[in-house]
């Protein structure tokens, strides 16, 4: 595979894209000569047909009209549908990542799978909302990793497996329609943030009142992550001191979960990873009562999810994620 090959030539374009001619010829001169490389060879190379590269599209031009070579030993998009072969969504985007990438030839980008969205007729407001976290997903898996800022690559055993998902083998668990629960009693009034007792008035199904002493609240235990620089992934000081959110909690929550959930290529965040994030960043006034924030949040704006099946877990929506992108650090 290319993976190596594909991820160099990424880096080098994203570095001298910007630069002028004669400074791209200058760095090319030294790259030949610092590996030795002589005439011959660089003759060679040059008046080859080009290694896999990425096809430049027309405007117009979408991704299911390239011809693909070999494209007959595996289904159409369509019918995969059919088939029900991909069994979440994160396969679904390694189905599509493969198809956009010539099979793990090439680099493939957000744009190229959520054109195959359109092309396959899954585009729903859903699954594109989730397409930065089920992206992660992907990651997390080992099946792609980022060659650049914009653009990501197959890795052999995202190849692998995807492979197996096209032969009708896939080995994950299909998503079940979330059950209904049965309707709350709702308290005479919604606990506010900050304080020291939840609800001090308890209701039970038929409405009464059946306690009035106070609840305590579970202590929740720091979980920790990465939080240093890493590679490419920036440490969490320094991507708070970018976003600089405002003293609610909902803003700060939205900021660590970010961190942990995109940059660090989690499923989601925890509430232990919210305390622990406060002490790393020896932040004032940890939440005693962090999910019902959580939960007000999410009611609220939107920012917050529950990881399904994952109880303390859980995930920026779509909404969150445009929101500590595009709207930290404040303006006003």
């Amino acid at each position: 595979m290319f993976d190596k090959e594909i991820e160099a030539i990424a880096k080098c374009t994203e570095l001298i894209k910007e630069l002028d001619n004669d400074s791209k010829m200058r760095v090319i001169k030294y790259l030949i000569e610092r590996f030795g490389l002589n005439q011959e060879q660089v003759t060679q190379v040059v008046t080859k047909p080009p290694i896999e590269h990425r096809p430049l599209l027309k405007p117009t031009e979408s991704t299911s009209t390239i011809q693909i070579e070999d494209s007959g030993q595996y289904p159409m998009l369509k019918d995969l549908l059919v088939k029900d072969y991909p069994k979440n969504e994160p396969e679904w985007i390694l189905c599509y990542a493969f198809y956009s990438s010539k099979f793990g030839k090439e680099t493939f980008s957000k744009e190229d799978i959520l054109a195959r969205y359109k092309d396959s007729s899954r585009g729903t407001k859903n699954n594109l909302g989730n397409l930065g976290y089920n992206i992660s997903a992907c990651i997390k898996k080992d099946w792609i990793k980022s060659a650049n800022e914009t653009d990501y690559i197959l890795k052999s055993d995202g190849i692998d497996y995807v492979k197996e998902v096209l032969k009708g083998n896939s080995t994950g668990k299909e998503k079940s329609a979330p059950s209904v629960k049965a309707a709350k009693v709702k308290t005479p009034s919604e606990p506010l943030e900050g304080i020291d007792v939840l609800n001090n008035e308890e209701l039970n199904q038929s409405g009464r009142k059946k306690s009035s002493k106070p609840v305590k609240v579970k202590a929740i235990q720091p979980d920790k992550f990465e939080y240093t620089k890493t590679g490419s992934a920036i440490s969490i000081n320094e991507f708070w001191e970018q976003k600089r959110p405002s003293k609610a909690t909902g803003d700060i929550v939205a900021v660590i979960g970010y961190y942990v959930q995109v940059i660090r290529g989690s499923e989601g965040f925890t509430e232990g990873n919210i305390d622990f994030a406060y002490r790393i960043l020896n932040l004032k006034g940890r939440p005693k009562h962090l999910r019902q924030i959580l939960i007000n949040n999410k009611n609220r704006k939107d920012l917050f999810e529950e990881v399904e099946g994952k109880e303390g877990t859980w995930k920026l929506t779509r909404g969150g994620e445009i929101f500590v992108e595009e709207q930290l650090p404040s303006k006003s």
